[in-house]
């Protein structure tokens, strides 16, 4: 089995306020076969500075926090110095996401004898920047 590229994802948000789009939003790119979650780590700071696991699929948790029962414990940003990136009343997450659209187009470069040399994710303002017209 081909993997696709991996992809470490980390968003931070300013509210709590979870509607429910994100993660129905990543369940249509997995059930299309475009992305596959391969792990996911969601935690929310409180007022007090308290960092409490929101959603966990336990591989980057376990590497992180270094425990195999974080679900429903509330850690202290003493025992996760990450969470001093969390502002209180803010979450983060940590995704790993594997992009299935791209395995044919891999073999495809491969297969022309190509190879890897760098990959990069770019702002659209950035190749605005420098002149590059984009449209939608």
């Amino acid at each position: 089995m081909s993997l696709g590229p991996l992809q470490v994802l980390i968003v931070n948000f300013d509210e709590t306020n979870f509607s429910g789009a994100i993660e129905a939003e990543m369940r249509r790119l997995e059930e299309a076969g475009t992305l596959r979650v391969v792990d996911l780590l969601v935690v929310a700071k409180n007022h007090e500075g308290e960092i409490e696991v929101v959603r966990s699929q336990a591989e980057i948790a376990q590497a992180l926090l270094g425990d195999e029962s974080i679900e429903d414990r509330e850690l202290t940003s003493d025992e996760w110095a990450v969470a001093d990136a969390v502002e209180p009343g803010g979450a983060a997450a940590i995704a790993i996401l594997e992009h299935k659209w791209a395995i044919p187009l891999r073999e495809a470069i491969e297969g022309a004898g190509g190879h890897h040399v760098v990959t990069e994710w770019v702002a659209p303002e950035a190749l605005e920047e420098l002149g590059v017209k984009l449209t939608a």
